[in-house]
């Protein structure tokens, strides 16, 4: 465990009563003057103290659900006045391996500590081969099915583990039974061992080396191997005198006259977090502290131990948003002292009420054709205020000046025979102009050369008209239709040819409008 969690702990009997009153009545923790006989309350510890959030399900149906934050130690509380047990119970948390999940289980009001061991045993009563996948959701049916063999499955995991709880020096089940953060017994068991439930097999392995020291199906645990050799400390007694010998003796005397006579496992575990020289000490296990430290209990003292510290403390500061407010140690007394100062404690966290925003904005955005405009937040005052800023505002859309446009153009097309002639746009800038493009012109037409004769003209027009044609008469100008232009021509050759005219071959209706358009 952590010093911190050590420090937490040890004053916990202390605090208690602001414990459970600084849990609050929101999410279902117990509140101050909260009957003890209506609450589940426990420990959440892998190895050190759990902060997360801790879920109750009762047995009702639908299930009635209840959370709260576990504090630094990783203690929470549940008033269950009202519910209906058994209860199922889970803790998740984030830490740098990502997001993580134990579970846990009542049958009532009292102790049910969320931990590996208690993980297992619920892994092992649901029935599921990977922890990881259940859905944290039981039916009330599936929490009667399990409840009818957790006791079994507790006892039969205690029973398996059995050298493994006498390693050190306990019997206290890690569920039901309340332990103290000393470093000690279950506590120096959970941080030397690591317990997992994976693809249907409970697995407990030595945290230094890795090593299984036990292994069985989660549906059959006496069926399991125990492997003395892998536990920590080896498979034979560990030896606190050669260990303090060997790693405390250079800087603290002999053990006969060593200046830390009576240090516990956790004042030891404290100094090697917190005394640079000791890091190296780090290596050890809980259980080879614990072994030091009974040697150093058990060796006289010859000099007077020091006398526990006195503390004045400033005022508490302010609760923060993890449900804790601390405090800094003023004076410490008499020199030489020992002891843990109380510098931190739960409190129930009131966030602040959001203030509205008051914005200035950044105009410089065009005025679209819609009559708005994009606008952006310049201050937003005061700091950590909430609010949504707007994003446009209202404004008058001025169009632009159109620009007169420059063209070019393609080639001028032939004269018709209307005597104009067109060509077409073959650029027009800039883009978006306005202007007329001059797309028409006059022209001197000059009909096409046409091998068209005189007599052929007769030929085709005495058919109908039976006119004799005298060329001295034509000489002289003697047509009785004269001065038509080849367009009205053109109009009264198509009309005869539609009452039956032929035409000479290879000659079109142009040709003979054209020839009597010369006609003087």
């Amino acid at each position: 465990m952590t010093k911190r969690f050590f420090t937490m702990l040890m004053v916990s009997a202390a605090v208690m009563s602001l414990v459970l009153s600084g849990c609050g009545s929101g999410g279902g923790a117990v509140s101050s003057g909260s009957n003890t006989s209506q609450t589940v309350q426990g420990v959440a510890a892998s190895g050190a103290p759990i902060v997360g959030t801790v879920t109750l399900n009762d047995n009702s149906t639908p299930p009635r659900v209840m959370t709260t934050a576990s504090a630094s130690d990783g203690s929470f509380a549940f008033n269950v006045g009202g519910l209906t047990p058994p209860y199922t119970l889970s803790v998740s948390w984030t830490d740098n391996s990502g997001t993580n999940q134990l579970y846990s289980f009542a049958n009532g009001p009292g102790t049910a500590n969320i931990n590996p061991f208690s993980n297992a045993v619920f892994a092992a009563a649901a029935g599921v081969p990977d922890i990881a996948t259940f859905t944290g959701n039981p039916t009330s049916a599936m929490i009667r099915a399990m409840m009818s063999g957790l006791a079994s499955m507790d006892g039969a995991l205690r029973t398996e583990l059995s050298p493994l709880f006498q390693r050190y020096g306990t019997s206290q089940d890690p569920i039901s039974d309340t332990y103290v953060a000393n470093y000690t017994g279950i506590d120096a068991m959970f941080d030397d061992v690591i317990i997992t439930v994976s693809n249907g097999m409970i697995n407990v392995t030595n945290r230094q080396t890795g090593a299984v020291i036990f292994t069985c199906p989660e549906g059959n645990i006496p069926s399991g191997t125990f492997n003395n050799a892998n536990m920590p400390g080896g498979a034979g007694t560990i030896d606190g005198a050669a260990l303090y010998a060997s790693n405390c003796s250079i800087c603290h005397q002999t053990l006969a006259t060593s200046t830390v006579l009576g240090a516990t496992a956790a004042q030891i575990q404290a100094a090697i977090v917190s005394v640079g020289s000791m890091s190296t000490l780090s290596s050890l296990s809980a259980l080879q502290i614990q072994a030091i430290a009974s040697a150093l209990s058990s060796t006289p003292s010859t000099t007077t131990p020091p006398a526990a510290c006195t503390y004045t403390y400033n005022v508490w500061g302010a609760c923060q948003s993890n449900n804790t407010q601390t405090r800094n140690v003023l004076t410490t007394s008499p020199s030489g002292c020992t002891g843990t100062p109380l510098t931190s404690q739960a409190c129930v966290y009131t966030p602040p009420t959001p203030t509205a925003c008051t914005y200035t904005y950044n105009t410089s955005s065009p005025c679209l054709s819609n009559n708005t405009q994009a606008i952006t937040v310049a201050t937003a005052l005061p700091a950590g205020c909430t609010g949504t800023p707007a994003t446009s505002q209202a404004c008058v859309y001025t169009p632009p000046t159109p620009t007169a446009c420059t063209y070019t153009y393609n080639a001028w097309g032939a004269c018709q025979s209307n005597s104009t002639q067109t060509r077409t746009v073959a650029t027009s800038t800039p883009t978006g102009c306005t202007g007329t493009p001059l797309l028409s012109q006059a022209c001197v037409y000059m009909p096409p050369v046409s091998t068209l004769t005189l007599a052929q003209v007769q030929t085709t027009c005495t058919a109908c008209h039976g006119l004799t044609v005298n060329t001295t008469v034509l000489a002289s100008g003697g047509y009785t239709v004269t001065g038509r232009t080849a367009a009205t021509w053109l109009t009264t050759v198509n009309t005869m040819m539609g009452h039956g005219a032929s035409l000479a071959p290879g000659t079109t209706a142009q040709d003979y409008a054209n020839f009597l358009a010369t006609l003087p």
